[in-house]
């Protein structure tokens, strides 16, 4: 598999995405290490959610 990134501007050939719902696994989950991971503040894995749902709807 080939990675990387030569233009800002082209149209986009593939994407790797990740799902929070796999990233995050729950808010539990977010609360026991956001600070650990370096946030600023605990993500909203509910509006992760659904923000990546539109993303992909987007896309």
């Amino acid at each position: 598999m080939k990675f990387g990134s030569q233009s800002e501007v082209n149209q986009i050939r593939s994407l790797l995405l990740k799902h929070p719902r796999d990233a995050f696994i729950s808010q539990k989950n977010i609360q026991a290490q956001w600070k650990e991971l370096n946030y600023s503040e605990p993500p909203d894995y509910k509006k992760s959610l659904e923000e990546y749902d539109d993303l992909v709807e987007i896309l």
